[in-house]
């Protein structure tokens, strides 16, 4: 984590499921869903609660807390830290779909602008800088604990509007 979006490893989980059920072939299919957070979508449990009760009606094992380490594409194999109980995990697959982590942009995380996480450092409910009192992030490179999504920077807009026109009068 982060990720762009918090569906964005869900998508394809569902779209296969789906297209294995129409083929027929569902129930030959072992649907496992592996995430490096504590639910199925970060940052937002109304979401995490209304999904996890979707993949349990699909048959899908998710696995929480568990961080990619390593993928063998020769032997199809995949390693994963238990980040809870430090404990490696290896897996088989014939698909793996994975998202990567997110990451904002070298001269970003280079700057005088970045938290330690590499995102802006901004105060998450002004979306202002916590040092430089002039400059405004928002959106995916913004530190803010939400998603990374246009729907967060739809949020954040009006927020960053309004306190640049307050910057200026």
């Amino acid at each position: 984590m982060p990720v762009k979006c918090g569906g964005a490893p869900q998508k394809i989980l569902y779209l296969s499921e789906e297209t294995f059920r129409k083929h027929g072939i569902r129930e030959a299919c072992d649907m496992h869903f592996y995430t490096s957070v504590g639910n199925m979508f970060p940052n937002c449990s109304k979401y995490a609660d209304a999904l996890a009760p979707i993949a349990a009606a699909k048959g899908i094992d998710v696995h929480y807390t568990h961080l990619i380490k390593s993928v063998d594409g020769a032997n199809r194999t995949v390693t994963f830290e238990n980040t809870s109980t430090k404990e490696s995990v290896q897996t088989n697959f014939d698909l793996l779909h994975v998202v990567p982590p997110q990451t904002s942009h070298k001269f970003v995380r280079d700057s005088v602008l970045a938290a330690p996480t590499g995102f802006v450092d901004v105060d998450m409910h002004t979306m202002l800088h916590n040092k430089y009192k002039n400059v405004f992030s928002l959106g995916d490179v913004a530190n803010l604990p939400t998603a990374k999504t246009a729907a967060a920077v739809f949020a954040q807009s009006p927020i960053v509007a309004h306190n640049l026109v307050q910057l200026h009068k």
